[in-house]
């Protein structure tokens, strides 16, 4: 199953920035479906989109601009609301992460030793952070 990256891009005028980053999604494993006010859409086909988006495996890229644009905000809204990961800022479409590293708690590792690898969690508290969780602490969710 596809893992949909919304590209929320404020302006047309922006549609070198959006082929990169439409190429560099597609590289990182991700469906990249760019957000249609970029292309003179209304706000409400968008929001009517992002509503069918999965939370739990789908996520939204804000491109740079996007502040400037009314529409790109009510897409960040419902899509905050809606528990979306959020991605942004980006240094380099390059650095898009793959869909697999979202919602990984930021405290887990894996540690790979000459004879075996381990879990391992570099966490204090009992519990993953919110909305993020790991191997070691399914139970977090």
């Amino acid at each position: 199953m596809s893992r949909i990256l919304w590209i929320a891009a404020p302006r047309p005028d922006d549609l070198c920035i959006i082929a990169e980053t439409t190429r560099a999604a597609r590289a990182a494993g991700w469906e990249p479906i760019v957000s249609p006010i970029s292309m003179g859409g209304t706000g409400e086909n968008s929001i009517a989109l992002i509503d069918r988006l999965d939370p739990l495996s789908d996520a939204m890229l804000l491109l740079p601009h996007f502040i400037s644009s009314h529409a790109a905000l009510q897409e960040k809204d419902r899509a905050s609301v809606r528990g979306i990961e959020i991605i942004y800022p980006l240094a380099t479409p390059e650095s898009i992460p793959p869909p697999d590293a979202l919602r990984v708690c930021p405290h887990y590792l894996r540690e790979h030793y000459a004879t075996c690898s381990r879990d391992t969690c570099g966490h204090a508290g009992a519990r993953c952070p919110p909305g993020k969780s790991c191997p070691i602490r399914r139970r977090c969710r």
